[in-house]
């Protein structure tokens, strides 16, 4: 399980929501390759204690931001149903859930 304050979601370059004071669980599922175990993501589920949409989407890129990091989590999503009041934080749990793909970003510094 991994917890953070601030995420925000995407539909390719603009950001069309966010949420705060989320909650990610990962499911694995392991398998034996060339006698090492190996674990990926099978499937992962998160929650979130409010939200905000500027417009009604279905299929976003969310992302997690970590506390004191410099790296966030990113995963395609489907959202289900929610509130939208364009621009206006929703106080109610939002969760939402995907299958396999779950990266780990970190920023890279330039000299």
């Amino acid at each position: 399980m991994t917890t953070g304050k601030v995420g925000v979601f995407f539909v390719g370059d603009e950001q069309v929501g966010g949420f705060f004071d989320w909650v990610v669980t990962v499911n694995l599922a392991d398998s034996v390759q060339a006698g090492f175990k190996v674990f990926k993501v099978a499937s992962w589920a998160a929650s979130a204690k409010s939200y905000w949409f500027e417009k009604r989407v279905t299929d976003v890129e969310a992302r997690f931001f970590c506390d004191a990091s410099d790296y966030y989590w990113t995963a395609p999503t489907k959202l289900g149903i929610y509130r939208l009041r364009p621009g206006i934080l929703i106080e109610e749990p939002l969760e939402f859930k995907g299958n396999g793909v779950l990266e780990v970003r970190a920023w890279t510094k330039s000299k």
